[in-house]
């Protein structure tokens, strides 16, 4: 199996998919054909394919792979699939996505202290996306296969549903459109949605311990705070109407709850709370961006 993974993998980085190009559809279109081998999903064709995210500016899509098994409860399997850019290879940038030759080409440059142990260190894969995270994918994919037998010999004891997202190294076009292709088939086969599983490199301390992430918090307060804060002002101006109604949305709500809970004293509270929370949350942001490079982040120890 070791060998099988790494083949598909070697293949699969192979596909460019880089975030937000054109490039991303064709790593959902290897997911898809990959499952289409599938004798599961040859007898059930309406159970994979690939779902194109509405109004999307690259035509990108999410493919999706779902075997039902002999009950409703359902674990979901996903991640996705593009990269970042690949000018930072230098010299070797012919050769980022080239699983097999691209470890050879980097010993012969001068590399960082860090990197240069790691690859001595013989256990690492050196390509673009080749950890983050298409290996991660492509254990589910395989994995799939087995669960497919199974599922074709009526023995799968739960349902399994796989999809593989886009644009997760920008705005996440992928994740937020799948949640709607996710619910379809939740309604349409009574699926009981138990757990994800979401196969993303993972943070090892030095002992060896690996640090589980729960949650997007991380990733969504700084997108939301910097198109705010940041990208709006200095394409639209200051007084974006967008941004401004959401002050305004959001001020009016914290003025009916301090109505209703004060006995209709201090509605006005909700203003000032409003205020304060956009000054704390606004210097925090731009705090962190100047003490990126230290040991705390912003305010956070």
């Amino acid at each position: 199996m070791q060998q099988k993974i790494y083949n598909l993998l070697r293949d699969f980085v192979a596909v460019e998919s880089i975030s937000c190009t054109r490039t991303e559809r064709e790593a959902s279109v290897f997911i898809r054909d990959y499952f289409a081998k599938f004798p599961y999903f040859q007898g059930h064709p309406e159970h994979f394919g690939i779902y194109d995210i509405p109004d999307d500016p690259y035509d990108r899509t999410i493919p999706y792979a779902f075997l039902k098994g002999n009950s409703a409860n359902t674990v979901v399997i996903m991640g996705h699939f593009d990269v970042v850019g690949i000018e930072d290879y230098g010299e070797a940038k012919p050769l980022a996505f080239d699983l097999d030759n691209l470890e050879a080409k980097l010993k012969t440059m001068d590399l960082p202290p860090e990197a240069r142990a790691d690859m001595d260190s013989g256990e690492w894969l050196w390509a673009r996306g080749a950890e983050d995270m298409k290996a991660g994918l492509v254990v589910d994919m395989v994995l799939m296969e087995d669960y497919a037998k199974m599922a074709e010999e009526g023995t799968l004891p739960g349902c399994i549903f796989f999809m593989g997202v886009p644009d997760e190294e920008s705005y996440s076009a992928g994740m937020r459109a799948g949640v709607k292709l996710l619910s379809d088939f939740k309604k349409k086969y009574g699926l009981k949605l138990n757990v994800m599983l979401d196969p993303e490199p993972c943070a090892v301390l030095e002992d060896g311990t690996q640090i589980l992430s729960v949650g997007s918090v991380g990733k969504t307060m700084p997108v939301v705070m910097v198109q705010a804060l940041i990208i709006a002002p200095l394409q639209e101006g200051a007084l974006h109407p967008s941004y401004v109604i959401g002050v305004l949305t959001i001020t009016m709500v914290w003025c009916l709850h301090f109505w209703i809970t004060s006995g209709r004293r201090w509605w006005y509270a909700g203003i000032l709370f409003t205020l304060s929370y956009i000054f704390f949350f606004g210097w925090q942001t731009y705090w962190g961006f100047l003490t990126l490079d230290g040991k705390k982040w912003g305010t956070r120890g």
